[in-house]
């Protein structure tokens, strides 16, 4: 009950090899009803033409509802080589 689970896939149509970073932001509503937003960056890397699928766990803290996630900025740079 103090973690939040992100599961989701990163796909680049426009390259294969690409690496990237994004963020996500993570509302929470404590105890006393105040909301918070955390915040975590977070990189990622592929050698292929695959979807990538992340997975991670984010410490929420305790005594806290999750209102909601969501991931945003996130950016994508070619790696192959032409």
């Amino acid at each position: 009950n103090t973690l939040a689970r992100l599961e989701g896939t990163i796909e680049n149509r426009t390259c294969a090899a690409s690496t990237g970073e994004y963020s996500v932001g993570l509302r929470v509503r404590d105890a006393g009803g105040e909301i918070k937003t955390l915040e975590f960056r977070e990189t990622w890397r592929r050698a292929d033409d695959q979807p990538l699928t992340i997975k991670s766990d984010y410490p929420i803290g305790e005594n806290v509802d999750l209102v909601s996630v969501r991931t945003r900025s996130l950016h994508c740079e070619c790696t192959e080589q032409p």
